[in-house]
């Protein structure tokens, strides 16, 4: 017997019981509008399923899962509540002919996929998302002595290995990167952090969606949040703008592509590949999906733009006022590139004019500029 504003009887292990006890605490449910007991009901009922159905569960592992699902549980009743006031205020503006009200009703969704979290590892540069998969890498032990890679599509640590000799690739995968983040993630794991990446090149839109939609549905999930920006670079404004595709790299998916037209990839390619993209700023990142004191990582490899976006970030503060006033961790993986790759030294020059590495320290940053193998 348990009471929760009603009170009912339920009990475990004898099937042919439990079956007539079901039918009649829904038929009781009927009469009784009480939300904390009907959710009462539906979570007893669902703990003795998923007993049923595992037996070798151990009463611990079943504890976790009850309490996972009172701290995740979705309020079913109140957003159909929400979605009804939605949808009359909706039909009284039409029927009024109410043009402003209309308009403003239909945004009336709020989208979840970014939100601001205590910790937050920032992609910019996601490629195909194999960074995601390293990240969530960096939380795995090692078994027979050897670190494996996560098969995101399986749910399940794979059957490939960092550093070993693998047929039809044409290098093997590093630790390099994963060993990174494990020695920065202040004793968390990627269970903790809420992963961002940035990815203008539209071939691997569809690829990372699914990623996102994977990982998500994934239980446990091994990052707390995932969310793409597909076909947005990282640069220096806000808005719209242009990023030029390497197509004689599929080997390494396409790893060219760059804000600048004259990037040797990209001429390459012939010159003449410009895609419409949405620019989005470092400082727009930042705002949008970190808590203050928190600790964020964040890796750059954008193939040349990481010059203006840099300098923009310089120029809001938005390093300095995280670090100093808001007491954010931050860990920077820069990759700078050379003259010859993005076809001009002036990125570069007016880098070093403004002192941009040696500002990010001075803000309080954790910087590592080269190449981690990514």
């Amino acid at each position: 017997e348990k009471e929760v504003g009603c009170t009912f009887w339920t009990m475990k292990g004898n099937n042919l019981v439990l079956m007539l006890v079901t039918g009649l605490v829904f038929m009781s449910l009927l009469y009784n509008n009480d939300v904390q007991c009907k959710l009462a009901v539906t979570e007893l009922l669902s703990e003795n399923e998923n007993e049923n159905d595992d037996d070798t569960q151990t009463a611990s592992a079943r504890e976790e899962q009850r309490t996972a699902r009172k701290s995740d549980k979705f309020d079913h009743e109140a957003n159909s509540r929400k979605v009804a006031r939605w949808r009359a205020s909706l039909q009284q503006a039409i029927q009024s002919k109410d043009k402003e009200n209309v308009s403003k009703l239909r945004r009336g969704f709020k989208s979840n996929i970014v939100i601001p979290c205590e910790y937050t590892f920032i992609d910019l540069g996601a490629n195909v998302g194999d960074t995601l998969r390293k990240f969530i890498d960096s939380g795995f032990p090692e078994i027979d002595g050897k670190q494996w890679l996560f098969n995101h599509e399986k749910a399940e640590i794979g059957d490939i290995c960092y550093g070993c000799t693998i047929t039809g690739k044409p290098r093997p995968e590093t630790w390099t990167l994963p060993k990174y983040m494990k020695e920065n993630m202040k004793g968390k794991q990627p269970e903790d952090y809420c992963y961002y990446g940035v990815e203008g090149n539209p071939t691997f839109t569809s690829t990372l969606k699914d990623a996102e939609l994977r990982v998500m549905n994934m239980d446990p999930r091994p990052v707390r949040h995932v969310h793409f920006f597909t076909q947005h670079i990282g640069t220096g404004k806000d808005g719209p703008s242009t990023l030029y595709l390497d197509k004689v790299n599929p080997a390494d998916n396409f790893w060219g592509s760059s804000i600048y037209k004259s990037h040797w990839d990209v001429a390459k390619s012939g010159g003449d590949t410009g895609t419409p993209v949405t620019g989005i700023t470092l400082t727009t990142l930042l705002r949008e999906t970190v808590k203050p004191g928190g600790h964020v990582i964040v890796k750059i490899d954008i193939e040349g733009a990481e010059y203006p976006m840099m300098e923009e970030a310089l120029q809001s503060n938005i390093l300095c006022h995280l670090v100093k006033d808001k007491g954010v961790s931050i860990s920077m993986v820069l990759e700078p590139h050379e003259d010859k790759v993005i076809g001009s030294d002036k990125p570069r020059l007016h880098w070093e004019e403004i002192k941009g590495e040696e500002t990010i320290k001075n803000c309080g940053v954790k910087l590592h500029v080269g190449d981690m193998d990514w």
